[in-house]
Order: structure tokens, then C-alpha cells, then sequence
């Protein structure tokens, strides 16, 4: 069981946790950031994720003014995408409310080539049109620079040239 505060909303603080599986493993870190570390890129990993988000969705309030989240697919490369597409709309599907969720998340992945760089572009850019305004993404591979991305609420979103020559090797 994973205990953490929130503590920088303008609400009492909460104490949240949540149980962690085998495969995806849930971490608490400051600003409200929800860290879902992948160890195996499976689809039990993405229904571990899911179950995981279930449990914050029923037992906590939702973070405000959105809920922050580090996907980290360092350990084993990115989870099934169709599988992992799939199951995040029949999620949303079950939960009407999520449909006035706002999300910024990054998805943390180790330095790839050019060909590999290019279609996580073109996964983001096809999330990002059919969520328009729900979801922001980011693919990096620095979780310093993941963290002020999703907590720095002044910045702007960073290029596609500038994150290709992040995550190109």
C-alpha cells in the first residue's frame, strides 16, 4: 500500500494510497504527481495501471486543477499501444464524469532513433486530437525535466524539434 499527501492544492490535505501490482507500480511524489512506473510491457501492466486508477477514482477526490501523470516505460519500452488505447476507452466509457477530467502526462521512455521517435510523435499527436481538450502529453526521457513540465503551470509545451532531439540517440 502506497501512502502519500496532497498537499499543494487549496484544499485540506488529503492522504491517499493505493495497492501496487506486479507489473505497474504506483508512487506518490510531490505537487500531486501520480508516477505509474512500467516494469514489464504487458497488458497485465496496463490492466494493473487501470485498476490502480480505479482505486484513486473511488476513494480520493479528484486532483486539482488537474490531475498530473509520469507514465515511466524506461524498465521494459512502451506498453501494448492497441491494448492500452482500447482500455482507456472502455474506462473513460465507464465514467462519464472523466469526460470534464483535464490530465497532463508524460510518458518517460529511453533515448530511441529517429524511426522509433517518429511514431511516438505520431501516438501523441493522434491522443492529443481525439482529447483535444482533456489531455496534454509529453514524451521525454528526463524525469527532472518530466516533473517541471507537468508542474510548471506557466510553461508551454514543448516542440516537436526540441523533444526529437531529446529522445533521438
Amino acid at each position: 500500500m502506497i501512502h502519500f499527501m496532497q498537499t499543494d492544492y487549496a484544499v485540506s490535505p488529503v492522504q491517499y494510497s493505493a495497492p501496487n501490482g506486479h507489473y505497474c507500480h504506483f508512487d506518490a511524489l510531490e505537487k500531486g504527481v501520480w508516477k505509474f512506473t512500467f516494469l514489464k510491457a504487458t497488458q497485465a501492466a496496463v490492466d494493473e495501471w487501470f485498476a490502480i486508477q480505479d482505486h484513486l477514482k473511488h476513494h480520493y477526490p479528484k486532483p486539482e486543477p488537474y490531475v498530473r501523470m509520469l507514465l515511466n516505460f524506461k524498465p521494459d519500452g512502451p506498453a501494448p499501444l492497441l491494448y492500452t488505447l482500447q482500455s482507456a476507452r472502455a474506462w473513460r466509457q465507464k465514467y462519464p464524469d472523466l469526460k470534464y477530467t483535464h490530465i497532463r502526462a508524460v510518458c518517460l521512455l529511453k533515448p530511441m532513433g529517429a524511426l522509433q521517435a517518429g511514431y511516438a510523435y505520431l501516438i501523441k499527436e493522434g491522443i492529443m486530437t481525439f482529447n483535444m481538450h482533456q489531455i496534454e502529453v509529453e514524451i521525454l526521457d528526463d524525469e527532472a525535466r518530466a516533473l517541471t513540465w507537468l508542474t510548471d503551470s506557466e510553461r508551454g509545451s514543448l516542440t516537436f524539434q526540441s523533444q526529437h532531439q531529446i529522445l533521438v540517440k
